[in-house]
Order: C-alpha cells, then structure tokens, then sequence
C-alpha cells in the first residue's frame, strides 16, 4: 500500500527531472548567423544579456491569462517594463523563447512576442556552430571566416584554389561597388583581406583558369567603352595574378566571358575570341550573328558554348565557337556543362536531362530528384566550375544531404553526406576538395 501512495511521488520527481535538463540546455550563448546584431545570453544563475541588454528570466510552462499555452523562458527586462506598462500590464513578460529540434545544428531557438506578432530571427547555439561539419571538414579560420560572409547567407565565389581566395558574390552594375576579396592563410588558419583591393579587384574578372584585368574597370561593367577611340586595353594573367601581359585592344568590344584560357566578347552581333594562352593572341571572329547574352550559356572550363537564336531556336559549339551545330534545348538557359555536352533539370523536377554533343541527342533520367518538403524539393544539381563525365546532386537523406557524382550509365558514388545547407551555392565541387559555406567555411580533401 505505501509503495502504491509513493509511486506519483516518484513520477512527479521524474517530470520534474526531465524539465530541469529542457531546461539546461538554454544556458550559454546564442547567435543569430546572419546578422552583426548581439548575442542572446542565458546564464546558470537566472540573468541574461538580452541582445546587449542584462535582466533575468525565468521558465514558463503552461496557459496564462489572456495567453496561449507557453512553454520556454520569459526575460524581465527594464526596457520591455517601460515600453509596455502603460497599456498592457498583464503581459509584463512579453518574450518567449521556445525549443525547436532540427537536424543540423541539433538546437536552435526561436523567439517571438506575445504583443506585436513580429518575430526575431532564429538563433544557433554558438558552441555547437562551431562543430557543425563533421569529419573529414575542417574548419577555414574562426567564426564566420570574415566580416562580409555572414555566416555562409550570401554566396561565396571562388577566385583560386592555389591559394585559395574568395570574395562574397554579390556582382552590382556599379563599378565602384566591389567586394572585398580574401586569401585563406593556412600558416595562421585565418583569413588574410587582400591588400589594396581597389586596384586588384575593380575591373577584374574571374575564370577557371583566367583571371582579366581592366585598364578602365567601368568598362567591364558598361558594356563597350571607346576610350576616345582607342578601345579597352585588357591584361590576362595565367598564375593567378602573379604575371600579367597585355592583350591586343579590340575597338567596340562588348562584356568579356571567359571560358577556359579564350576570351569571348561581342561587336554588336557577332562573337569574337582570343586564346590568352597564346604566345601571341590575335582576336578572331568566330560566327556572324553569335551575339552573347542573358540567355546564353558558356561553360568556364572547357569551350561550351550555348546561344539563342530566336525563339527556342539554340545552337551550340564544343569547341570555343569555331564550329556549330542547331540545339534542340529542353532546358533554356539554365544549362550545366559536362565533358561532352550540356544538362539541366527543367523547372525543378524530378528529372534530369543530358545532351551528348557525339550523339546530338538527348536522353531523360527519370526520378533523380525525388524529395520533397512543404511543395519544394530539396534535392538539386550542385553546379561545379569543372566539368565532369556526370554530374554532382544532393539527394536529401535521414542523415543530412548525400553529395553524390552521378553518370549517365546510372552509376551513383556519395562523396560525403553533410548537414543540411541552404542553397545550392553553398556547396562548391571542386577538383581536388569540397567547401561548404555554412556557419563559417569548411573544406574537405578529395
């Protein structure tokens, strides 16, 4: 009989138990990733910093007057009192901070008010941002890798891989807007600002293996420049900026793309090309009518070239825009290059599509793309700056995204599988590693 009366005793003590670990895990710091705003602080001994501002909280469980079922941390805060005491005095404690289990990182916070219905953003406790790619990953410099990359929210354009250098992508039409480029200093496991960016970085251009320097930088941003009737004169280099040569000036030229060592560029409407890796380079016209543009396509490695000649009327070259062949294109201009033709996903389905220029052909693989979450799939084509003989996709996964290099022939290798990330341009292929921008940059060998 005693042990019967003792036992919602010891069920009492084991709620209370399994609140008190809930409760444990709000201590420490929390940060918002994408943002330069103040952590969100909770200490062990019922103060926080609330955003730069000190105060307590306590724990809520359970209905309160004139309030939803609440289940998380309200702060006491001398400037939430002030704000609100006049008109709402029942709803003193104004914040709410609930628990949400994600996969990746496993805890973060959201925070929401009672009284005006506008929440905060999601907060990532910091230490765990800190482990978040798993081994073989490590981690490129501390926190964020730099100011400007905010966590991994903006995409990072690679520059160079020897050494390995970036900038955030974040292309403007004003040529005085440029981004801040980088160099990872694996000495020092840091990374270092590139001095004197202005004269590096304005009027440059990247490419695989190319990098295009300006004389005047408007001029890569505006289209054709006469320059008092001289033309634009443009510099290649080879090694990453350590050597530079002048490239013959091309009066009336139009944007510059690079694809593997050749320059293409349009007069008017006909394209023109220039090998830089040529002991002497000579621009050449390669096709009457070949005008590049919003909808064309050029690979950056390996001389692919995709144009539209009117409506759905494509044609392509495979080699640099010598020679042309009509492209019947399911796909636009959303196009990826592989070693001997193009592929795309048309309008995010569960398909993919590959040309094969020997064959001129192109075959549908059905279903490679098959998850989906809330009406979007969250399986996709990873676009990689080097070609391939298949094609690189994430295929969601109980475990986190699988990266897997796909063939034709239907042969699938998963690479590694890695937490969950937003947005394809947060996973860069590489030839002989793979980075991931997410809460800091990470790499791992190949």
């Amino acid at each position: 009989m005693t042990k019967i009366k003792l036992l919602p005793f010891f069920l009492l003590l084991l709620q209370l138990g399994a609140c008190s670990s809930d409760d444990d895990r709000i201590y420490g710091t929390w940060v918002e990733p994408f943002s330069d705003s103040e952590p969100l602080i909770f200490r062990e001994n019922g103060t926080l910093n609330w955003f730069g501002e000190e105060g307590t909280f306590e724990h809520e469980h359970g209905w309160t007057s004139g309030r939803p079922w609440r289940d998380g941390q309200s702060p006491s805060l001398p400037s939430r009192y002030k704000h609100w005491i006049v008109t709402l005095v029942a709803n003193e404690k104004t914040f709410d901070i609930s628990f949400t289990i994600v996969d990746y990182p496993n805890l973060k916070i959201q925070v929401y008010s009672d009284l005006d219905q506008e929440d905060l953003p999601d907060l990532y406790k910091e230490s765990e941002l800190e482990l978040f790619m798993p081994e073989p990953f490590e981690k490129l410099g501390e926190g964020w890798g730099f100011p400007e990359n905010k966590g991994g929210k903006n995409p990072l354009k690679i520059q160079s891989t020897e050494p390995l250098r970036v900038e955030v992508d974040g292309w403007s039409s004003d040529p005085n807007d440029y981004q801040t480029p980088y160099i990872y200093n694996s000495l020092y496991n840091k990374w270092e600002e590139v001095e004197n960016r202005e004269e590096e970085n304005r009027g440059l251009i990247f490419g695989n293996e190319l990098r295009l320097r300006a004389s005047v930088p408007e001029a890569v941003f505006g289209g054709i420049n006469e320059n008092d009737g001289e033309g634009t004169q443009y510099s290649a280099s080879l090694d990453n900026g350590a050597t530079w040569k002048a490239l013959p000036v091309l009066y009336g030229m139009g944007n510059p793309y690079l694809t593997g060592t050749t320059v293409l560029t349009n007069i008017e409407q006909d394209l023109w090309a220039l090998d830089a890796a040529s002991e002497s380079p000579v621009w050449s016209l390669r096709k009457n009518g070949g005008r590049l543009s919003s909808q064309s396509f050029v690979s950056p490695d390996n001389g692919i070239i995709v144009i539209e000649k009117g409506y759905e009327n494509y044609e392509i070259s495979m080699d640099y825009g010598v020679t042309w062949s009509g492209l019947d294109n399911a796909c636009g201009y959303w196009l990826n290059s592989h070693d001997n033709g193009v592929f795309c996903r048309p309008g995010g389905g569960g398909d993919l599509h590959w040309y094969d220029a020997t064959t001129h052909a192109w075959t549908t693989h059905e279903g490679l793309f098959s998850n989906w979450f809330g009406g979007v799939t969250t399986d996709g084509i990873i676009t990689s700056d080097e070609s391939t003989d298949g094609a690189y996709i994430r295929r969601d996964s109980q475990q986190g995204f699988q990266i897997i290099k796909w063939k034709p022939d239907g042969t699938e290798n998963t690479l590694v599988t890695i937490p969950r990330v937003e947005g394809n341009k947060s996973i860069h292929i590489l030839d002989d590693q793979i980075i991931v921008n997410r809460f800091g940059i990470w790499r791992m060998w190949r």
